[in-house]
């Protein structure tokens, strides 16, 4: 499966916004900074995430973008389906057996289609709240071993 720079910028701003559900609304220079996503792509992406009801934009001193459903009720797959449109495509799915460069090593396209299948089962469980419980794991995971053990 390929996630394209398009889902991993949208779901890297989703999170941010996520981490901010119950706090003000976060600009776009904010998540810009802290994401390292230009402004210019930042605006399709949240415009087009603003159009497909996921988020709103509050104009005005102290506005920014928000989360319109909490983090725990927004599926990952959702998100994918609305950038994709096309559901969880394995490259080589895409290609004839003529374009396909090692038809004789390639695992049989059943196969790569069950997997497909697994794959979007999958993500139809996963919600944005639990790819942010996963990143403070992480986070505090690094935070410990940057810390300098005392003697």
């Amino acid at each position: 499966m390929r996630l394209s720079t398009k889902i991993k910028y949208t779901l890297r701003a989703i999170i941010e916004l996520a981490n901010h559900y119950e706090k003000r609304p976060i600009t776009i220079k904010w998540i810009a900074a802290r994401q390292g996503i230009s402004i210019s792509y930042l605006e399709q992406i949240l415009s087009q995430m603003r159009k497909a009801g996921f988020i709103t934009s509050i104009k005005g001193p102290g506005g920014g973008y928000r989360l319109v459903q909490p983090p725990e009720k927004i599926k990952v797959h959702d998100i994918i389906k609305l950038l994709d449109g096309e559901e969880f495509i394995i490259a080589c799915l895409e290609q004839t057996i003529s374009e396909c460069e090692g038809v004789s090593l390639c695992v049989p396209e059943r196969y790569w289609r069950n997997i497909a299948k697994m794959l979007e089962e999958l993500l139809r469980d996963v919600t944005v709240a639990d790819i942010c419980t996963e990143q403070k794991k992480t986070e505090k995971k690094r935070k410990q071993r940057r810390k300098p053990k005392r003697v």
